[in-house]
């Protein structure tokens, strides 16, 4: 199953994507569009790069992940797409853990 995926801007100058991109690993949004425009350019090895900017950093949104398995798949890199498909399995399980407990916090004893 494919995650949720933010919105695209394609009115955004691809010159200050890459600007937002590049002051930090939270721009989240600047960081898909990038990719998105990258992708539909056949820029994968851009768009990877790009995805690496944020899934190098351990709080990432999943999705750059499963991003990552979908880029590689279609590069036909398969051992590095399932690496980060794998990736993005955990990174959900634990974000979705992590939604749950800011929701009902545990109580431990």
């Amino acid at each position: 199953k494919s995650p949720a995926l933010p919105p695209s801007s394609d009115d955004v100058p691809v010159e200050e994507l890459r600007r937002s991109v590049a002051t930090g690993t939270n721009n989240y949004a600047a960081g898909f569009a990038l990719y998105s425009l990258q992708m539909r350019n056949g820029q994968s090895d851009d768009a990877l790069n790009t995805i690496r900017h944020f899934t190098d950093a351990k709080e990432c949104p999943a999705y750059f992940h499963y991003l990552a398995a979908e880029c590689w798949a279609a590069k036909g890199d398969w051992a590095r797409g399932w690496k980060a498909r794998l990736a993005y399995e955990a990174a959900a399980q634990r974000q979705a853990i992590e939604q749950l407990e800011r929701v009902t916090p545990l109580t431990r004893k």
